[in-house]
């Protein structure tokens, strides 16, 4: 299965879309299944909030694992990082209009009539299981 088809696979199975990416392309780097759960866990959602969509989060976070770090002032791993999160960002904005989760719900997910109309509209099938392929998409690309 590649990581695109296992991060849509880890979503399906009620994993957040942070979750998702984080462990789909995490072991890519290293990183365990259970850590990507860990470290992912407050990233759905927009990172529980409606900010930035989670599968958007997760994908920063995997790019931050692309690369060698040559220590804590390494300032050409910083620049590599943020160039590849801002054309990530452009990426996913040209496909979907934005990487923040209310606008991409239209809704405020964080409050409880945001959550209950995301529940009754079927959002989480609807949007974001397509996110989660399209951050999936996207990440496989620049990855290579």
């Amino acid at each position: 299965m590649n990581e695109v088809d296992r991060a849509a696979e880890f979503f399906a199975q009620g994993l957040n879309c942070g979750q998702a990416i984080l462990a789909g392309f995490g072991q890519r780097f290293g990183l365990a299944p259970d850590t990507a759960l860990r470290l992912a866990r407050s990233l759905g959602g927009g990172l529980s909030l409606g900010l930035v969509c989670g599968a958007v989060a997760g994908s920063f976070m995997v790019l931050s694992l692309e690369g060698e770090i040559k220590g804590p002032d390494d300032r050409e791993a910083r620049d590599r990082v943020r160039t590849r999160v801002r054309e990530f960002a452009r990426r996913y904005k040209e496909a979907n209009q934005s990487i923040i989760c209310r606008e991409l719900l239209g809704l405020d997910i964080s409050t409880e009539e945001g959550s209950r109309l995301f529940k009754e509209r079927g959002l989480l099938t609807a949007v974001c299981a397509p996110a989660v392929r399209q951050a999936a998409l996207i990440l496989q690309d620049m990855l290579g």
